[in-house]
């Protein structure tokens, strides 16, 4: 007789959408809890696309979001920019990092950032 065992993970993982208007930042500096700066771009993985390909992959996400009148708005406002990149941010619990699983079970914050060149669309946590 074969019997099977599932594998349970206490993993987690999340990731965050950061529309850059300008597409021009090379560092992406981020208050964490008041006590130091980190640059995302050095802390945790990402992809980045180009203003014309952050614009079909935002108008693809819109959808999703039109009944939460702040995200859509936050899509439509990163709609609007000429030269924007948007990034999308991975972030897990499993890769020996203080900071990236911090961030990971607590989320980004728009207020957080340390300039003004930012939207954040998705930046839960918790996953």
């Amino acid at each position: 007789m074969k019997i099977k065992l599932d594998f349970v993970s206490n993993s987690s993982s999340a990731s965050f959408l950061v529309f850059d208007k300008t597409g021009k930042n090379e560092t992406m500096k981020y208050d964490i809890d008041d006590c130091f700066e980190a640059d995302l771009f050095h802390v945790l993985d990402y992809d980045v696309h180009d203003n014309e390909t952050s614009k079909d992959i935002l108008k693809e996400e819109l959808p999703y979001y039109i009944k939460n009148e702040e995200l859509s708005e936050k899509i439509s406002r990163a709609l609007s920019y000429a030269d924007g990149k948007l990034y999308r941010f991975h972030a897990s619990d499993q890769n020996n990092s203080v900071i990236e699983a911090g961030l990971c079970c607590m989320g980004l914050e728009e207020s957080k950032f340390l300039s003004d060149d930012f939207i954040l669309i998705q930046g839960d946590g918790g996953y």
